[in-house]
């Protein structure tokens, strides 16, 4: 099997803990020589891959890593469409292009013959016509096909454009004092702009001037012109062209600015919308949006059992949403890039079906078009939000020496350095024997031996009576060895509570997604788990989008209406047809009562962390029994996998 550098970035991205090289090299089927050389490989550009006595882990936040391959040609490549897109429907000499590039004739054919091979689906072609170059396609098209060029979308977050990409394609224009004025003029309204919108917008006017100052300026007014004069944005534009205009001696014409008000149309939010509630966000948010975001809220709170209704969340939440309906009504709703929205289906998916549950709702009562940008931009609302929630203390016990206090002050320094991960209840000296005897803490700090045999369930930790580094990440390990065990022990009580030999099946002669969703439907109603209308709720889901990765399929509907919390498990080893292409091998239906929302959230992360990676597949695979798939799961539970959710 071949494997490239992106392949192992994307697959450590993947994975949350340090990854062997035998485990990468197993998931592609090479040696580990093989996937060390790669890693070598990978770090002479960049240094996108941790090294660690317990093996490789991605780098996480990086932004714009990429294979070396093709650079300089997609480069071109970009500054050619730059270059045509700023003719504005005139065309560029090829002869000048290749001279201001360096390229030869059949160079330069073969990037726009792949550009336009590449680009076939974008609807924007370049046309060669007596010599010149013309980009043939819509403005809007173009438009987007331009800003696809200039976003790196490769992190599991909202995409980063970087300012010295547009600047090095639009040199002649400064766009640090272009940043400065739109900043400030838009700061003087008490709004700000966060700076993935605003490299955006930076883009319409740095490519806006370019054509005003070659004489290209558009002057067809937009079919909303009459509309825009009575916007807020529409304002705001014309003092920023102001500026603009002053700066770069040019003048804007009204189609210009109309462009430009376009750009601006929700991507501003009110800057102190931290002091805001819900009784003065009507003058900034229409009623309708209001009601129908919080009404969604509810509904999803009932499903899910989150707390979204807090206005914590909610107020912000509402702005978002009236801003994605004005990037609705005025623009041409751009895709995310696929690989980067299939990450995050994996890395959050909760967040993600979440997402899908209140975009749905907002589709239907607001009209939205839920995209997957807008998709994206409500996981990582959700993250923001859910991340913070507080983890539970684990219960501590300090055993120390009482002379000179020194117990005392070492509890009020380590509660100071773990204040959120530990809850020292009590301080004991050496001679507490029958005391410390009985202790059921599940950490114990001692800076003295005590030679009592604790219950194996207790984890001691041996440190100084002043506290140095080496003691500090000693604990630090041991509390994360508590956390991980907890939470192996918590999916492994589940694991044994909701799957069953009745609910597991092998190769059932079912050849089509339809057909084995009527069967598993019909088995669980039968068994009291769901009701007939489980099959229309997975249908639903599965339109929504595909539940399946590679050839693995986690079904389940988006709300939790089960009659009792069960996994249906079903193995096939000649695939089951998902979708035209895909076949799935393995396939773990999901039905969830709204008593065990948390189940849920649970089951489905750590499903698709197990299976997400080929040595567990192919593990699974090859059990012919519920017992044996059972013990298989824990034993990967166990066996280093990591289970955080």
């Amino acid at each position: 099997m071949k494997v490239n550098d992106t392949d192992i970035v994307e697959f450590l991205r993947k994975r949350s803990g340090w990854v062997t090289a035998e485990t990468i090299a197993r998931q592609f089927g090479v040696s580990p020589r093989t996937i060390r050389n790669h890693i070598q490989s990978i770090n002479t550009a960049d240094l996108a891959v941790l090294s660690g006595p317990l093996g490789y882990k991605a780098k996480m936040l990086l932004h714009g890593w990429k294979e070396k391959a093709d650079d300089q040609e997609s480069n071109i490549g970009q500054k050619l469409l730059y270059e045509l897109l700023d003719s504005h429907g005139s065309s560029v000499s090829l002869d000048e292009f290749l001279a201001n590039h360096y390229l030869s004739e059949s160079s330069a054919r073969e990037i726009i013959r792949d550009f336009n091979k590449d680009h076939s689906a974008d609807n924007v072609q370049i046309v060669e016509k007596k010599r010149q170059l013309r980009l043939i396609g819509d403005e809007s098209d173009k438009r987007r096909l331009f800003k696809s060029f200039l976003h790196s979308n490769k992190s599991a977050s909202v995409p980063e454009v970087n300012i010295q990409r547009i600047q090095r394609l639009i040199p002649d224009i400064p766009l640090l004092d272009m940043e400065k004025i739109v900043n400030e003029t838009v700061n003087q309204d008490s709004l700000t702009i966060n700076q993935y919108q605003l490299f955006d917008l930076l883009m319409h006017y740095a490519i806006s001037v370019n054509r005003i100052q070659n004489g290209k300026a558009m002057h067809r007014l937009s079919a909303t012109h009459e509309e825009l004069t009575g916007r807020n944005e529409y304002k705001l534009t014309l003092r920023i062209t102001a500026q603009l205009e002053k700066r770069y001696h040019i003048k804007f014409s009204k189609a210009e600015i109309d462009g430009l008000t376009l750009a601006l149309i929700g991507k501003t939010i009110i800057k102190n919308f931290s002091s805001m509630h819900l009784g003065n966000l009507s003058r900034f948010v229409p009623e309708r949006v209001i009601e129908e975001t919080q009404r969604a809220l509810e509904k999803a709170d009932e499903e899910y059992g989150f707390n979204l209704q807090n206005p914590s969340f909610s107020v912000k939440f509402i702005i978002h949403v009236n801003n994605a309906r004005d990037r609705a009504t005025y623009h041409d709703l751009d895709q995310q890039d696929v690989d980067q929205f299939s990450l995050l289906k994996q890395e959050y998916p909760l967040y993600y079906d979440l997402a899908l549950y209140i975009g749905k709702q907002l589709q239907n009562s607001l009209h939205l078009t839920m995209n997957s940008q807008e998709l994206t931009y409500i996981i990582l609302h959700l993250g923001a939000y859910l991340n913070t929630d507080d983890i539970d203390r684990i219960n501590t016990v300090l055993i120390s020496p009482s002379y000179y206090d020194i117990g005392n002050e070492l509890k009020t320094n380590i509660s100071r350095e773990f204040r959120q991960d530990i809850q020292i209840s009590a301080v004991y000296n050496a001679l507490q024997v029958e005391e410390l005897k009985k202790l059921r803490s599940k950490l114990i700090i001692a800076t003295i031996d005590t030679n009592i045999p604790f219950d194996k369930s207790n984890y001691v930790v041996r440190i100084h009576p002043f506290m140095t580094s080496q003691d500090h990440e000693k604990i630090e390990r041991t509390i994360s060895a508590i956390r991980r065990a907890n939470r192996v022990d918590e999916i492994v009580g589940y694991f044994k509570q909701y799957t069953s030999a009745d609910n597991f099946l092998i190769d059932p002669q079912i050849s089509k997604r339809d057909a084995l969703f009527r069967h598993v439907t019909k088995l669980l109603t039968k068994r009291g788990f769901v009701s007939p209308q489980y099959y229309d709720e997975l249908s639903e889901r599965e339109q929504l989008s595909p539940t399946s990765f590679g050839n693995i399929a986690i079904p389940h509907p988006l709300n939790m209406k089960a009659n009792k919390t069960g996994i249906f498990v079903v193995i096939d080893h000649d695939g089951i047809q998902w979708h035209s292409s895909t076949k799935v091998n393995i396939a773990c239906f999901i039905a969830t009562s709204k008593a065990n929302q948390k189940v849920f959230s649970i089951v489905l992360q750590n499903l698709i962390n197990i299976l997400s990676v080929k040595e567990n597949v192919d593990q699974i695979l090859k059990v012919d029994n519920y017992d044996d798939f059972l013990s298989v799961l824990i034993q990967i539970l166990k066996g280093g996998y990591d289970t955080n959710v």
